[in-house]
């Protein structure tokens, strides 16, 4: 039973579909913010937690789930702490595409990167159909806890926001070929 459908939640679509509005809102108002903050911080320090903290309101809304919290302003409070941590991913994502990529590939690495974001977004929703079918709703946030603290944890020790640290040097070109003959003049 899905959770508009159940009356132990009490919340009706339209209260729905403002939650997730205010999680959309929240997350397009604090993007600048996140921006600044990644230009300021390393991202092996920034992204670590900002999953934590999403690992942190997927168990909340977890719980929400499997313990029938119907109380809107709880869910309000979890997807606008959502959105103001999800926002750091995008300029993040911006800031190692220009350090790890030659100019003349990162509209391709951004492209690629954009492409995923769509397909595991229509994975992800076939996917949480399908576990719907064997499981309660608040078990797919527990399982998103589970995966955000794995990448957490793989961000903070694998990743290095700088290619230099580990002996790799990005060659740029002054004008690629293309636009040997353009001038910004």
């Amino acid at each position: 039973m899905d959770i508009k459908a159940d009356p132990r939640y009490g919340l009706d679509s339209h209260t729905l579909s403002n939650i997730d509005t205010t999680n959309f809102l929240v997350y397009g108002l604090t993007q600048f913010v996140a921006g600044t903050l990644g230009d300021k911080f390393s991202m092996n320090l920034v992204m670590p937690i900002s999953y934590v903290s999403q690992a942190v309101c997927f168990f909340g809304l977890a719980m929400g789930g499997l313990l029938f919290i119907s109380h809107t302003a709880y869910y309000y409070l979890l997807m606008i702490i959502i959105g103001i941590t999800q926002c750091v991913a995008f300029p993040a994502f911006i800031g190692c595409v220009a350090v790890w990529f030659p100019k003349r590939h990162r509209g391709l690495a951004t492209t690629s990167f954009c492409t995923c974001i769509n397909i595991g977004n229509i994975l992800g929703a076939q996917l949480s159909g399908w576990l719907l079918t064997f499981m309660a709703w608040g078990w797919l946030f527990i399982i998103l806890t589970v995966l955000f603290l794995l990448l957490a944890v793989a961000q903070a020790v694998l990743f290095r926001m700088n290619p230099k640290a580990l002996e790799i040097y990005i060659e740029e070109e002054d004008k690629p070929e293309y636009l040997s003959g353009v001038t910004h003049d």
